[in-house]
């Protein structure tokens, strides 16, 4: 096994290819059989990479940031994301700032990552006048919801039924203060 590095750092334009490898490896470890299996195959390396180079080199707002950690040998084996709060119900109940990705492969779980990844997040957030956020994940993500939890998250209670842009169940869950996972 290689050895991990300690903490997360920012991304780089050249860490898009690494990013976008471990985004699709991360769905298909969490998502088999949470998604259909086309909707999993319609997501290939190379628009992958093409996303996460957009959203690297042209961010969205001052408080967005890309995180990743690194094993040994220079792969991505975890990496996060977030900003401003792109759902209107949730900045209205007062979650400003949003996760919009935090993700572990198997390989490095267990050993923090991804509190380091959220709380790099929260750091950032919290600098941008964000101190609550939340975080969408597919409802039928039973790993993720513990982790959540694990983390003092509460699950948030939405209006309707809600879900995400490709129509399956997600839930939400929020922090009102952000302060305890920024000093992770």
């Amino acid at each position: 096994m290689h050895r991990l590095i300690a903490r997360p750092r920012r991304a780089r334009l050249e860490d898009a290819p690494a990013i976008a490898a471990a985004h699709l490896a991360a769905w298909a470890e969490n998502y088999g059989g949470l998604m259909p299996a086309e909707m999993l195959a319609a997501h290939d390396l190379d628009s992958r990479t093409q996303l996460w180079r957009h959203l690297i080199g042209t961010p969205a707002a001052p408080a967005c940031a890309i995180y990743v950690v690194e094993d040994g040998s220079g792969g991505v084996i975890g990496f996060a994301a977030c900003g401003p709060q792109r759902d209107k119900t949730l900045a209205a109940l007062g979650f400003r700032g949003e996760f919009w990705a935090v993700y572990v492969l198997r390989a490095g779980r267990g050993r923090g990552l991804g509190r380091q990844l959220i709380g790099a997040c929260a750091r950032r957030l919290l600098a941008h006048d964000m101190p609550a956020a939340a975080i969408r994940l597919l409802a039928g993500h039973a790993e993720g919801r513990r982790w959540c939890r694990a983390l003092a998250g509460e699950e948030i209670a939405l209006p309707g039924p809600s879900s995400f842009p490709d129509g399956l169940p997600n839930i939400a869950y929020g922090w009102r203060n952000i302060l305890g996972l920024a000093l992770e």
